[in-house]
């Protein structure tokens, strides 16, 4: 694995990114969009209903599931948009490696998280007066926790239009608002119905969130929750990784790759 073949792979996204405005869009339109919305929304509440634990309750709940979005989508679009630009036989007719290929996309991803986020907390401070960082050092448990998720989800994404093609490219964009519901983001995991709830506990998003609702709420969390996070991260990075793998294997041995040509 050579470090200069994957810096090259980050700078190439990175010098072609400003100047594009449909990535540009990606990184601030619908993040920013996400705090106005909540915000205010918030704000209404909290007027209703008095006090500012609403305020943190769902814009905590909004940043945090903007990490994970944010990180699945750009991943996802690291790959689509050497496929769209047709320039994966470029890439992997050279000695670039699909490791390096991959790290140099997930790094991509997560430089323009910080950016996204680094927006996000800026815009609740200035305009709710909230602030992320109230939540001590589990912010970033937290952060890394809901990053492996995201990359997890990516990777799963990749293999599958690798695989299949352009007729499942729609998974990029959708399959995380398929999760979401069980992942108690805006509710506790217990006002979902009994099946819905097994598969909640199935999914590190769940524990971050709910843990994040007992601070806001009690002040600290069961450090269960990051222990159970962080395993079922790594279970399912380690399986999306196999499946990332043997979809690159089975595409080159079927020659798929020229579907993106």
């Amino acid at each position: 694995m050579k470090m200069h073949r994957i810096k090259a792979i980050i700078l190439r996204h990175l010098i072609t990114w400003p100047r594009n405005l449909e990535q540009i869009t990606d990184i601030f339109w619908w993040p920013v969009l996400e705090v106005l919305l909540w915000g205010f929304f918030t704000l209404y509440l909290g007027q209703t209903i008095g006090g500012s634990v609403v305020v943190s309750y769902l814009l905590g709940a909004v940043i945090f599931w903007a990490v994970i979005n944010i990180n699945q989508f750009q991943s996802s679009m690291t790959f689509m948009r050497e496929a769209w630009d047709r320039n994966l036989l470029n890439f992997f007719s050279s000695p670039l490696t699909i490791w390096e290929f991959l790290i140099g996309g997930l790094s991509v991803s997560l430089i323009k998280l910080i950016i996204g986020v680094i927006v996000m907390s800026l815009l609740s401070v200035f305009l709710y007066h909230f602030n992320i960082f109230k939540f001590g050092w589990y912010f970033i448990p937290f952060l890394i926790s809901l990053t492996l998720m995201g990359w997890s989800v990516s990777l799963f994404v990749t293999g599958l239009i690798l695989r299949f093609g352009w007729k499942v490219q729609s998974f990029a964009w959708t399959i995380l608002s398929i999760v979401q519901p069980f992942s108690a983001v805006y509710y506790p995991l217990n006002v979902l119905p009994d099946w819905a709830q097994k598969i909640g506990l199935m999914l590190p998003s769940t524990y971050i969130f709910e843990g994040m609702r007992e601070i806001v709420f009690k002040g600290g969390m069961n450090t269960n929750y990051l222990l159970i996070s962080f395993f079922l991260n790594v279970l399912y990075l380690i399986l999306a990784l196999l499946f990332y793998r043997k979809m690159f294997k089975v595409a080159f041995e079927k020659g798929l790759l020229i579907r993106f040509v």
